[in-house]
């Protein structure tokens, strides 16, 4: 393939080559380099999935070769696009993406001698081969602009898809076996509940009135609709779901933070009326306010819109309706976890 008109060679590095010693990750050190500093988490967690979990790793490594030795041989008749790339035993393999993978690896034959399976473990590799192109091109900075471009340019997986789809591994349709959960990495695991009682909970309140048509479900277009998925699981997430008295979750947890949320919205209601041009139901009101939520939650039995609101009006500094709004304070702020704590105090005080 080529790449901006220049030759990327796809092939296999084998476990073998890929733990070499002449297989090095340039670190930006002083001036020189552009590599990351190996993060130990990243391996130990890789480690975990190779060896326990018995994981694979489909996803090319990105190997810069500078020896002016490698040549590329093509197979007669096949338009000069396949054939072998020939790379002298001397010569040093820079990982310019991929290198948790290989010291993943690495880590997890050390803990794991006997396992045939590591030993002919083979990476899927794009080697870039600068000297090829041209014998004045540095190989240094063509490596870096490519760490650059794969690092800078890739999109990662939308936080809402990751859990829609933790979401959909707790359900289970009736007469069908729950799913096979082994292999997952242990954060996801160890999320798969919380996450699932948050998005439920998001899902139902999607019934009230204040939140009807104002949620994006994954994928789908932005429209007129206010937030993501996310924003709500996540807040529900870190103030709601984790909390012992809440941790059971369900629909009536869900009805009752859709009338809070109902009762809230009465006390704003040109905010109510034109959602996106007020702060409330986005970022930093919805972080607030669920952050908020235990505590008017246990001041009341009755858990309705109206009880919530009488909370609210007797206990709360309820910021008025322009501090919200496009030109007051609220859209400053940002939604730092700094933001969130100083205004919930000044709310709740």
């Amino acid at each position: 393939m080529t790449q901006n008109g220049k030759d990327l060679f796809v092939g296999t590095l084998k476990a073998e080559e890929a733990l070499d010693s002449k297989t090095i990750s340039a670190a930006w050190v002083q001036g020189r380099g552009y590599q990351r500093i190996r993060n130990g988490n990243k391996v130990r967690n890789i480690d975990a999935f190779l060896g326990t979990n018995k994981g694979i790793l489909p996803t090319a490594l990105l190997i810069g070769v500078r020896d002016p030795g490698v040549k590329f041989k093509a197979r007669p008749g096949l338009g000069g696009r396949i054939g072998v790339l020939r790379v002298p035993d001397s010569a040093i393999l820079y990982v310019i993406d991929g290198q948790h993978r290989i010291e993943g690896l690495r880590s997890s034959q050390k803990s794991d001698e006997d396992n045939s399976e590591l030993k002919k473990f083979g990476f899927p590799a794009v080697f870039i081969c600068p000297s090829i192109w041209s014998k004045d091109v540095n190989a240094e900075i063509e490596e870096g602009k490519q760490f650059i471009i794969v690092n800078k340019t890739q999109t990662g997986v939308k936080g809402d898809l990751v859990n829609a789809f933790v979401y959909s591994l707790s359900m289970t349709s009736l007469g069908k076996p729950r799913p096979d959960l082994s292999g997952l990495p242990s954060d996801i695991e160890r999320l798969i509940q919380p996450i699932s009682t948050a998005r439920n909970i998001t899902l139902i309140i999607q019934y009230n009135d204040v939140w009807k048509n104002r949620i994006n479900k994954p994928n789908e277009p932005r429209g007129k609709n206010v937030i993501g998925e996310k924003t709500m699981v996540d807040a529900l997430l870190q103030y709601v779901v984790n909390k012992p008295e809440y941790a059971s979750g369900g629909g009536p947890l869900a009805v009752r933070i859709g009338q809070y949320w109902q009762a809230i919205m009465n006390h704003y209601p040109a905010a109510t009326l034109n959602p996106r041009n007020y702060w409330v139901q986005k970022g930093l009101g919805i972080a607030v306010f669920t952050l908020l939520f235990p505590a008017v939650d246990k001041l009341t039995d009755d858990k309705t819109a109206d009880a919530y609101g009488r909370v609210l009006e007797a206990k709360a500094h309820m910021p008025l309706e322009e501090f919200w709004s496009r030109t007051g304070k609220a859209r400053t702020m940002g939604s730092s976890y700094t933001a969130r704590n100083d205004l919930a105090k000044q709310i709740w005080s």
